[in-house]
């Protein structure tokens, strides 16, 4: 299985770099030299800065020319965070802004890279559900209602939990099913006949096998000393941290082979 696990960005001064982004990441670099410098992240991916002047065959492209998101879990995170970094002398380049996908704010690293916010977030649908969408590679929510669509925007993780096998049945699964990326700004319908036109989103479907919820249960932020957790999905989208959503993604991680 093919996935992602690095990230290069050519910087001016990987030393200046990596002392800005250790102290962004509350965590040293597990590499560093002069012309390069290494961090290990949670989602088990490395960030890596090269000098740009080292790098071989040279590029092209000057710095500043990508962007880096980080996940928080609420607007009202987007904001603390906003603040925090702020009066760590980060130049912000858009003050938190409502947009019709959430709230958000843009900053600059020493390269002038931007650094903006991401969400992760669990959509609940019947199993049956989740396969046509994964099929296709869409996704809906709220039974193709558009406002929780339109909270989401591209680069947002994305999993599927299904409390039943088949839509409005009795056959109950409990298990997160599918796990994915929103692809896209794009929010649109489709005619399923009828008169019922659903919203949906683009999303790219990573390689995983479904999890059962009750394991996690107790390693979850969402679910961890709440014996009601199954109330917590009834609106059909849910705000989730990025720890919980490694650890559901380690849990349906497929072996290699």
């Amino acid at each position: 299985m093919t996935d992602l696990n690095f990230v290069l960005l050519y910087v001016a001064s990987p030393v200046v770099s990596a002392a800005f982004y250790a102290d962004l990441l509350s965590r040293p670099p597990v590499e560093s030299s002069p012309t390069f410098a290494m961090f290990a992240m949670q989602s088990k991916v490395m960030l890596g800065l090269w000098a740009r002047d080292a790098v071989a065959p040279k590029p092209a492209a000057e710095t500043g020319g990508s962007e880096i998101c980080f996940t928080v879990l609420d607007d009202k995170a987007v904001d603390e965070t906003h603040t925090d970094w702020r009066k760590r002398g980060l130049t912000i380049a858009q003050a938190p802004t409502s947009m019709d996908f959430g709230r958000t704010f843009v900053a600059l690293d020493p390269d002038g890279l931007r650094l903006h916010m991401n969400k992760h977030w669990i959509v609940v649908a019947s199993a049956e559900h989740v396969q046509r969408g994964r099929a296709a590679g869409f996704i809906q929510a709220g039974h193709g209602k558009a406002s929780p669509l339109r909270r989401m925007k591209a680069g947002d993780g994305v999993i599927c939990y299904s409390p039943t096998s088949t839509f409005g049945g009795k056959d109950r699964l409990q298990a997160f099913t599918s796990i994915g990326t929103i692809k896209d700004d794009n929010v649109y319908q489709a005619d399923m006949g009828g008169g019922f036109r659903p919203f949906r989103r683009d999303l790219t479907y990573l390689d995983a096998d479904p999890a059962p919820i009750g394991p996690l249960l107790d390693a979850l932020d969402l679910t961890r000393g709440n014996r009601n957790w199954g109330s917590r999905f009834r609106f059909g989208l849910v705000p989730i941290t990025s720890g919980d959503f490694e650890k559901i993604a380690a849990a349906m991680r497929k072996p290699a082979g």
